[in-house]
């Protein structure tokens, strides 16, 4: 087989390869600390929706949930949380 310029790379072995291939590897997943805790995002189901009501105490009720927070309790900056980048 012609691998063309990349003829260097189709033996390469790296070192993590057994780890990954025989199911010994680490993940940040695998990792657990004592009282940890988890975050859930949920995004609405619609582009461009207007969200007029969130309610949030039935998932503030269930069991084992530390927090829930909406934006308003954030202290959200407006429509956009994220930076916007300038046109080059």
């Amino acid at each position: 087989m012609d691998f063309g310029r990349f003829e260097s790379l189709a033996a390469c072995l790296r070192n993590e390869d057994r780890r990954l291939l025989t199911g010994r590897a680490l993940f940040v997943d695998d990792i657990a600390f004592p009282d940890m805790v988890h975050a859930a995002f949920l995004r609405s189901a619609v582009a461009h929706g207007r969200i007029r009501n969130i309610d949030v105490e039935a998932a503030r009720a269930r069991p084992g949930v530390v927090a829930v927070y909406t934006a308003a309790d954030l202290g959200s900056p407006g429509r956009c949380w994220c930076r916007r980048r300038s046109p080059d």
